[in-house]
């Protein structure tokens, strides 16, 4: 995939591009990606993946906003919506704050599993 390419030549190419090329015509690409490719199946990861999930669903469900009406569909459905973005956005911020607050979140985990979880989140996005 794509993305872990670039990931990839980010995290252990120093950006270069012209390392990536020159790894790939010395591996071949299909196997070159499958060296590089992080494994999917961390558990830390889905962790991660689906701690944020769950929490960004709570607080669109019960973050209040104000109600908004898209247009009308081709089927003549209005689309109803709540616009809690900003909302969610700032408790999202506290909320990391917190956890690095007391040591049970540290952001720069992100960094070090980011292969991870974009190739969990590729299987995720097969699967749904």
């Amino acid at each position: 995939s794509f993305v872990i390419l670039v990931w990839h030549t980010n995290y252990a190419l120093d950006g270069s591009f012209v390392k990536l090329a020159q790894e790939i015509y010395a591996n071949g690409l299909i196997s070159y990606i499958y060296a590089v490719w992080p494994s999917p199946w961390t558990m830390r990861a889905w962790k991660i993946i689906f701690s944020y999930m769950g929490f960004e669903l709570f607080l669109q469900k019960f973050v209040p906003g104000k109600e908004f009406r898209a247009t009308i569909t081709a089927m003549g459905n209005v689309p109803i919506y709540t616009a809690n973005g900003v909302q969610c956005y700032v408790m999202s911020l506290l909320m990391l704050g917190v956890l690095w607050y007391f040591d049970i979140f540290i952001p720069g985990d992100i960094y070090h599993l980011m292969g991870h979880l974009l190739s969990s989140m590729n299987i995720f996005a097969l699967l749904f």
